[in-house]
């Protein structure tokens, strides 16, 4: 497959997620997550719980002077019942690859929708600062579970190897 197909492809399937109606929470603000933990980390403990495959959006924020997050991460869901079931599973849960006490909660985010959310990521990203793919948002495809590479978006530098969930 050619890199012009690959780029329609992750384009029409942003486009789709784009488009998508979502009525009430979809987006939960994930919290008490140990400052050691990077994006691709805590993707695979999410894996690990088994709670990914309706999610379209993952987000960390990171302190780009100290290289670490800052305890809260965004989940953008498919849909209500989805973001429901992802904070059912979370929370309560100690990340195990650190020595922590912190136990994970949520809350809904103040900003809800896949849209809205990827659109404010991508404006505070642009404010003037080339940071590297750790600290971009996670995009999926919810129907194949597949990362969505932002190149349409951000451009070739953003590319990232894909992750299954």
């Amino acid at each position: 497959m050619g890199m012009g197909s690959r780029r329609e492809q992750a384009a029409a399937a942003l486009q789709g997620l784009l488009e998508r109606k979502q009525q009430g929470v979809t987006t939960v603000m994930l919290r008490n997550i140990p400052t050691r933990y990077t994006q691709r980390l805590l993707l695979r403990g999410l894996q690990d719980l088994s709670c990914t495959h309706d999610m379209d959006l993952l987000y960390l924020p990171l302190d780009s002077r100290k290289q670490r997050n800052l305890g809260y991460a965004f989940v953008d869901c498919c849909t209500p019942e989805a973001a429901e079931a992802f904070c059912d599973v979370v929370r309560g849960v100690k990340l195990p690859l650190f020595k922590s006490s912190k136990v994970l909660d949520t809350c809904p985010a103040k900003v809800q929708g896949f849209s809205r959310n990827l659109k404010a990521v991508l404006k505070n990203l642009g404010k003037g600062k080339n940071l590297g793919p750790e600290f971009q948002p996670l995009v999926f495809d919810p129907a194949t579970c597949r990362q969505i590479p932002l190149i349409p978006l951000l451009g070739p530098a953003a590319a990232a190897p894909d992750a299954a969930c």
